[in-house]
């Protein structure tokens, strides 16, 4: 009978599918009496449609199934994920595991939806649809292919891959289509003619099985639409630059943004593709994916200088260092990340194009879509919607609107703005002078409009700008300055030099008096000191009410990068001038903070009496000033410093919300504190995750320093109790986050805090084995901490007595017991000195029960 009717199965099925698609599509318009009908008449379809397109999995040598049936292309479920690991296993897959299992859920919460006896039906529901979107090299593809080899074992009829874009255009759905049939078993010579014909087949043919489908580098809603299947034992995951879900006919309720990885991730990928050890330059490798902006395809194309071209981590590190001929040195071949951002920037239209182009004329990186007003000489509306395009091709990535302010942002990832830059050197430089003069100056009279409106009676001429006049932006900033410092800082240091140039002295000091000493992640130390000098220059001219504001916001910021010299001076000039200005209970309120900053500072240098002097100063004239913000902070700091348990009240000052951001902060460090003496490990890095930030840079360093020393002193736990499991990834953890911290307080220019984390490094080198390693930071730490801190009273003492305590562990795993114990009594010394029992007690237990001697590594 099958035999007979081979010449008419083909189109039965079409009618059969094609029935149960409308079926299941019009389902919910079904009235409640006939719905168990209708869905007895899917299933008899369904069925009716397998036994007309099952080719059965008997195959003759010549290609022909043994049952005389047709030829097919299709694959066994097992052969198709056999075929879909191996892709897979050649790219080395590694991390998005927080990626994967999010869709992982989202896939299952649509199969459950789908499964037969839930209150829902699963005729109306259609396929199971996931749907990812991102910016170009982000890892989209990556990430399908790894969840459909993590889904493939449901999907017993097989899974295909089937690649929607070529070189950059939108393949025709009919092709796409024709592949597909083809691959399920349909005769090439039965293809339908036109789309709609093909895409009924597909579906029909897809009907009631068990299939899995990855529709990749999707370049439009319409060409997806005409492909996907109906049937809800199918899924699809479908990958585009474009958020789809947006299109109202795709019906698909979210799309998953696929963003750069995480930190952690980036580095985990980096080694795979590099083939190298995590012990292997970690600083070096940590660089080279920060300068590859976290973005897998260059992370791939660095990594595989060092595994093709046989060279090592930091040489490479070092070649990609140049921002200008990054790029250009990413080219690998298969690997081009400059073709791939010029292929997405050849796509968009030309008002896009120059809109791209000219973000590179700013400072900052991140921007409010006004700005394109100037830069472009358009409207506001003209400037919304080239933003919003150019964040929909995922070429600016969206910081979101302010919680506080409503005002929305963009930013522009690091290799897309190093390719705007080599375009926009481009631009005639008429044309270049002309759209700076006119951003220079709608952002001149913006903030003498937010200058105006945070002190009022400030009386800042407010210059008439086609582009701010009628904005309502300078009202929404003003209600959240940190933000917008936060968000604009680079934007800001530059307004700073345009006013000193153009002799507007008030709003260059006010401008530098705002910044407030933030220490923002995209913080630049040179420009921010050049900054600050040319603030305080006009402070100086005007009197010394300004100077005294200039000169403490320029104190806070050395003082958070970790320059305490210079910031004690920064404050005693400000206070020195706020004699001659200031109120009496504005002196009191400076003397406080200069004392809690400088404090806060020498806890972290780990310098405790001097700490202890300045915080106890402190808390005596806040006490006095009943300055209760000032008191709370100063009475966690001494906690902290004196290495005791948090004040009990602390706990209810955050509940009610009366701690500021320095005392949410210093909690959260004392928490940890506690539980790192407690060999909590988990909880003390819960803790130091709570305190972590992504937007002060100065306290994600700190975290990340502290961090490493608890990943340390949990291996050394380890060790020192004869449990060797997980000692080793201890290990890597606070090595990968010494790193993080070495990169972060280079960038402060924070020479204590990056002493400091490369001492935690090379104690984790040398209890993993990597004595060469360990030894050379040592020798390098030994002489730059010698020579900084020979003054017997310099705050920087600890680190002296850190590096005897790195020397003396060193000495013990080289085996030379005597001089490793003369060297530890001496950093014990130090520490007892110091007034740091807590790190002498360490090193006296390290005499007491010495590590092992190791071999070099």
């Amino acid at each position: 009978m099958r035999r007979r009717l081979r010449g008419l199965r083909i189109y039965l099925a079409v009618i059969a599918g094609a029935l149960t698609t409308v079926i299941s599509t019009v389902y919910e318009n079904v009235p409640p009496s006939l719905r168990y009908g209708s869905l007895i008449v899917v299933a008899l379809l369904s069925g009716v449609v397998l036994l007309l397109t099952d080719t059965g999995s008997a195959r003759s040598p010549g290609g022909r199934d043994s049952s005389g049936d047709w030829p097919t292309t299709a694959r066994s479920g097992v052969e198709a994920r056999q075929a879909l690991a191996e892709p897979i296993a050649q790219t080395a897959f590694v991390g998005r595991e927080s990626e994967l299992d999010e869709l992982t859920r989202w896939h299952d919460e649509q199969r459950a939806e789908r499964t037969p006896g839930r209150s829902r039906p699963a005729a109306g529901l259609g396929c199971v649809q996931l749907f990812l979107h991102g910016g170009p090299g982000v890892g989209k593809s990556a990430i399908a292919r790894k969840l459909a080899e993590r889904l493939a074992p449901r999907y017993r009829h097989g899974v295909h891959i089937v690649d929607l874009g070529t070189a950059g255009a939108p393949r025709p759905p009919g092709e796409v289509l024709t592949e597909l049939l083809l691959a399920l078993g349909w005769p090439e010579s039965d293809v339908p003619a036109d789309p709609q014909g093909r895409a009924i087949a597909f579906r029909s043919l897809a009907a009631g099985k068990s299939l899995l489908f990855v529709f990749d580098a999707a370049r439009t809603a319409d060409q997806v639409e005409l492909i996907m299947p109906t049937h809800p034992q199918n899924a699809v995951i479908v990958t585009s630059r474009f958020d789809l879900s947006l299109v109202p006919d795709m019906q698909a309720a979210r799309s998953f943004l696929v963003d750069v990885p995480s930190e952690s991730d980036a580095l985990h990928i980096f080694r795979a593709m590099s083939r190298t050890e995590d012990r292997d330059s970690p600083y070096c490798a940590a660089e080279i994916v920060e300068g590859c902006g976290r973005l897998p395809v260059a992370i791939r194309s660095a990594a595989e200088r060092i595994s093709d071209d046989a060279t090592n981590v930091c040489a490479v590190a070092s070649y990609l260092r140049e921002p200008t001929t990054r790029l250009s040195r990413l080219a690998q071949p298969g690997r081009q990340v400059q073709e791939v951002l010029q292929s997405e920037f050849d796509r968009l239209l030309p008002m896009e194009r120059q809109a791209l182009t000219y973000l590179a004329f700013l400072p900052s990186p991140t921007f409010a879509p006004w700005i394109l007003m100037p830069l472009l000489d358009v409207n506001l509306r003209e400037a919304e919607a080239l933003a919003d395009r150019l964040h929909a091709a995922q070429l600016v990535r969206a910081v979101g609107a302010a919680r506080r302010t409503h005002v929305v942002r963009f930013t522009v990832p690091p290799l897309v703005g190093l390719f705007a830059s080599q375009v926009a050197a481009d631009v005639p430089a008429d044309r270049r002078r002309a759209a700076t003069r006119r951003a220079d100056r709608a952002y001149r009279a913006l903030t003498a409009r937010v200058l105006n409106r945070i002190t009022p009676g400030a009386g800042l001429a407010e210059p008439a700008d086609p582009y701010v006049d009628g904005l309502l932006l300078a009202d929404r900033i003003a209600r959240d300055v940190p933000g917008w410092i936060d968000a604009e800082y680079r934007t800001i240091l530059h307004q700073i030099g345009v006013a000193a140039r153009a002799g507007d002295d008030e709003a260059c000091w006010r401008l530098g008096a705002l910044l407030g000493g933030a220490t923002p992640a995209t913080l630049d130390y040179e420009s921010t000191a050049n900054a600050y000098r040319l603030a305080t220059a006009a402070a100086e001219r005007i009197g010394p009410g300004p100077l005294t504001a200039t000169q403490f916001a320029k104190g806070r910021f050395l003082a958070a990068a970790g320059r305490y010299g210079e910031a004690e001076i920064a404050f005693d000039l400000a206070l020195e001038a706020g004699k001659r200005a200031g109120t009496p209970q504005e002196q009191a309120e400076h003397a406080i903070v200069k004392q809690l900053l400088l404090g806060q500072a020498l806890v972290r240098m780990g310098a405790h009496d001097l700490a202890d002097e300045r915080l106890t100063d402190c808390l005596r004239r806040a006490t006095d000033a009943r300055a209760a913000t000032h008191v709370y902070n100063a009475e966690i700091l001494v906690a902290i410093n004196s290495h005791v348990e948090c004040p009990y009240w602390v706990q209810d000052r955050l509940q009610d919300d009366t701690l500021d951001d320095l005392g949410r902060f210093s909690a959260s460090i004392a928490y940890a504190e506690s539980a790192l003496r407690g060999r909590e490990w988990s909880t003390a890095l819960h803790h130091l995750r709570a305190a972590r930030s992504s937007h002060d840079l100065s306290r994600a360093a700190f975290v990340a320093v502290r961090t490493a020393e608890v990943h340390l002193e949990h291996a050394r736990h380890l060790e020192r109790t004869a449990r060797p499991q997980g000692i080793a990834d201890a290990l890597d953890r606070a090595i990968e986050a010494a790193c993080g911290a070495i990169w972060r307080y280079h960038q402060l220019r924070d020479n204590a805090g990056e002493h400091r984390a490369k001492w935690v490094l090379a104690r984790a080198f040398g209890a993993a084995g990597q004595l060469g390693m360990a030894e050379q930071l040592a020798q390098g730490l030994k002489t730059e901490v010698t020579d900084t801190h020979k003054d017997p009273d310099s705050p920087g003492r600890a680190m002296v007595a850190r590096v005897h305590q790195l020397n003396g562990e060193l000495l013990y795993r080289f085996g030379d017991a005597p001089a490793a114990r003369a060297v530890l009594i001496q950093a014990a010394t130090l520490f007892q000195i110091l007034g740091d029992p807590m790190s002498e007690d360490d090193v006296r237990e390290t005499i007491q029960r010495p590590p092992s001697a190791a071999t070099t590594a």
